[in-house]
């Protein structure tokens, strides 16, 4: 048993290197995409700096957190549901091959939201808002921005090849592959909603709240 577990390991190591070292470029488009999404949201957040308040955060769930109509648990736990949620949906829209720019769309958006998150957080609360962002935001976000990318990543390619459309049965090594992945995943999204479940409160109740 347990030497069956140690090759299942190895090969799913294998997989995934494999994998990141192939489609590496990839990668690289689907961080240039959330990088210009990012930077998008900085502008516009930073442009309306003056108007805004609590109500105008894109991210909902974190205004609801501010607001106190949400626990940190709360929070965390729909964060976690959410990109679960998200996950599944990449997957089943690429195995259409004309929905196959939509992950794209998804990513740049949820730079966006970071981005502009970000520069209303700075711009509502000073220091107080800079320092939550650069040590508790920010860092979970891009986390969780890993996580995505390199799911849709996957979805993108790996559907096209073995998908339904094709009529092609999924190979071994693209379930593998695929299983590998969400528990490295998972595990990345609870290290982000640990980090969050600490942080966070700590940050707004410390430098927010009062």
């Amino acid at each position: 048993m347990n030497n069956r577990y140690v090759r299942y390991s190895d090969n799913i190591r294998f997989v995934l290197s494999q994998h990141f070292c192939k489609y590496k470029w990839l990668y690289i488009i689907f961080s240039a995409i959330a990088l210009l999404g990012l930077i998008f949201g900085l502008i516009t957040g930073f442009n309306h700096a003056q108007d805004v308040n609590v109500y105008d955060i894109p991210d909902n769930l974190l205004q609801k957190f501010l607001k106190q109509n949400i626990s940190i648990f709360g929070l965390v736990i729909c964060n976690i549901l959410l990109f679960y949620v998200l996950a599944i949906f990449i997957f089943l829209i690429n195995f259409k091959k004309f929905m196959a720019f939509l992950p794209l769309l998804i990513i740049f958006y949820k730079g966006f939201i970071l981005g502009a998150t970000a520069a209303i957080l700075i711009c509502l609360f000073d220091v107080g808002g800079f320092v939550n962002v650069f040590i508790v935001y920010l860092p979970c976000g891009l986390i969780n921005f890993f996580a995505v990318i390199s799911w849709s990543v996957v979805c993108v390619f790996h559907n096209w090849q073995y998908g339904k459309f094709s009529g092609c049965i999924i190979n071994v090594n693209f379930l593998c592959l695929q299983r590998g992945l969400i528990i490295c995943l998972s595990c990345l999204i609870f290290l982000s909603a640990i980090l969050e479940c600490i942080l966070l409160p700590i940050f707004v109740s410390a430098i927010i709240w009062n």
